[in-house]
């Protein structure tokens, strides 16, 4: 008898639907790709050819899709903080129709909350905290929890367990080439460019790639203080394979736009490694970040040779007080300079104002204003700006602080599980105690920004804030 998977990202949840990514299709999700990718490689490899693994972005948590998936005997759940809700959902809803079933929940999100969700969540039997490729393989063949590196489990008796092994995170060049195969094809139908005949429309997120894992920043200097994503580690595809990889989705989808998503492109001479290998393709596009601090116009030279038409920019917030707290050090001069820099060789940014962070001030707020209204002014390739609040993730610094505050806990997370914490409550308080500035000031800064850009180009936004009617934001949350 066949054995079934089912890996699931789900949709965003009601609480967090006012996140707006300024793309109107995005493409399927590179990590279920990868880690399906990766289990039937592991599993064929052992002998093992009698098994299915399917994945879905974002199924409705409808009647039909849970009776479908509880026909599995593994589903595996990807959650990042605003789908944890509905991922919680899809467990509870799936353990119902089928109690032998075995939910996997995994994900950024999972290895920050990695305890608290076996201590809370009864429908969840297994944790995986950081990579997955080498745990989900090992679950499907039955071998003993305590044996499986990165793994929470549930004993028999219910007792939530720690990992037994932890493993030190491999080499990129494991994973090797990956596809969508395990995704059903209607679900790749508008990423399918040599079937349909045209490239990509602006408006699709390109092809998302996955060279880079890890942050060279918080390698170097320790993560911002807001940053949640875990692990400090940067870990790179090595350049021939990171070709051939692209190559192989742009032969397979006939897809030409990718997006490097790595939290930093410019780690050590990596473009550089990239452009002189001799698995190189040309005539692509590529959308990656960089951080403004390591770039030069040789850099941006490279960049454009490597076919990068577009970068991504986090101002966060430039104020001093605000840096200081926060450990993200863009200054102003650094960022004109890069602004100009790219302008110079016609490639385009979108940048990310970020809000409320512990020491906004007035001053703090004019500058943010000032500094868009200049970036506007001067008319820099600026394609895309987002403008959000930011969220006090579990998993962040930020989040500790306010969990040893005692009138915080007392006011907020004493009266919720512990892997469901009210975050836009825990913002408000953040912003009483640590901003001298109230909600409705930065609310209404927010606004002016919107409306100095958004005739100039896309405005999205991220974390809890929406395009319109800035004026009800999170409001029926306070």
């Amino acid at each position: 008898m066949a054995f079934n998977v089912t890996l699931i990202s789900p949709q965003t949840s009601p609480t967090f639907n006012n996140i707006n990514s300024t793309f109107k299709s995005l493409p399927p999700q590179t990590g279920l790709a990868i880690l399906g990718s990766v289990t039937k490689k592991k599993m064929i490899a052992q002998g093992h050819d009698d098994f299915s693994i399917l994945a879905y972005d974002n199924p409705a948590l409808e009647k039909q899709n849970i009776e479908k998936f509880a026909g599995s005997d593994i589903v595996g759940i990807s959650t990042i903080f605003s789908n944890y809700p509905t991922a919680l959902s899809w467990a509870r809803e799936i353990k119902k129709v089928n109690p032998k079933i075995k939910n996997v929940v995994g994900g950024p999100y999972a290895t920050n909350l990695n305890s608290r969700i076996l201590a809370s969540q009864q429908a969840v039997d297994y944790v995986v905290i950081g990579d997955g490729e080498d745990v989900l393989w090992r679950i499907i063949r039955k071998e003993d929890p305590e044996d499986i590196p990165n793994l929470y489990y549930r004993q028999d008796d219910g007792k939530p367990m720690p990992p037994s092994l932890y493993r030190d995170l491999s080499s990129l060049s494991e994973v090797g080439i990956f596809d969508f195969s395990c995704y059903p094809s209607e679900h790749l139908k508008s990423y399918l460019a040599n079937q349909n005949g045209q490239e990509l429309a602006i408006s699709n997120l390109p092809l998302v790639l996955s060279w880079i894992r890890g942050c060279s920043k918080a390698e170097d200097y320790g993560r911002c203080s807001y940053c949640s994503i875990p692990g400090r580690k940067v870990r790179l595809t090595p350049p021939d394979l990171a070709w051939q990889q692209l190559r192989h989705m742009h032969d397979t989808y006939g897809v030409t736009s990718f997006f490097e998503s790595g939290d930093n492109f410019l780690v050590e001479d990596y473009p550089e490694q990239l452009l002189s290998s001799k698995e190189r393709v040309k005539g692509i596009k590529l959308r990656t970040y960089i951080v403004p601090t390591e770039f030069s116009p040789s850099r941006a030279v490279t960049l454009k040779e490597l076919g990068v038409t577009e970068v991504y920019i986090g101002i966060e917030n430039p104020d001093p007080q605000v840096m200081e707290w926060s450990g993200h050090k863009v200054s102003e001069q650094t960022l004109m300079r890069t602004l100009e820099i790219l302008k110079a060789n016609n490639i385009s940014s979108t940048i990310a104002f970020l809000f409320g962070l512990p020491g906004e001030s007035n001053e703090s707020l004019k500058r943010q204003e000032r500094l868009a209204r200049e970036i506007i002014d001067k008319h820099y390739l600026v394609c895309r700006v987002l403008i959000s609040l930011g969220i006090p993730l579990i998993g962040s610094r930020w989040f500790s602080e306010l969990e040893n505050d005692s009138e915080i806990v007392s006011r907020v997370l004493a009266d919720t599980p512990t892997d469901l914490p009210d975050y836009f409550r825990l913002l408000e308080l953040s912003i009483q105690k640590r901003c001298s500035v109230s909600l409705g000031a930065i609310l209404q800064a927010m606004e002016r920004i919107r409306d100095e850009v958004s005739m100039q180009c896309s405005l999205g936004s991220f974390g809890a804030l929406e395009r319109t009617s800035l004026n009800s934001i999170l409001m029926d949350h306070f």
